[in-house]
């Protein structure tokens, strides 16, 4: 297999992984997310060896950013389990876009009102 026909298929298997993952995450399916994210983290790291053989895709910033994308979906996850915090916690599950690149792409702004202790 060349170089390039390895990518392409690559490239078809993240983007099968995604739509995995959309639906994994719709269902609220904590363990086939991990599973998932664990093949996608896999996945683009050998599309990156392709594409840039001699950058290391195992670096300690590798390793950080995968860490902090896991500690995201572990919080995202437990904010839907306490009452009251479900719309938030889909609300940063569809505007925290994870992969080689975390970013936030929320628009909508968010009101925390506390309660006063009676």
């Amino acid at each position: 297999m060349t170089d390039e026909t390895g990518k392409k298929k690559l490239m078809r298997e993240i983007e099968d992984l995604k739509q995995e993952r959309d639906r994994a995450r719709d269902a609220r399916n904590e363990i086939e997310l991990q599973r998932i994210e664990q093949e996608f983290d896999r996945l683009t790291d050998a599309a990156r060896s392709i594409s840039h053989p001699r950058a290391c895709h195992n670096s300690e910033t590798e390793k950080a950013r995968k860490n902090v994308s896991n500690q995201i979906t572990q919080i995202i996850d437990k904010l839907a389990k306490i009452p009251g915090l479900l719309p938030l916690s889909e609300h940063l599950e569809n505007s925290i876009k994870k992969g080689e690149f975390l970013s936030y792409q929320g628009g909508l702004p968010w009101v925390v009102k506390r309660q006063q202790e009676k």
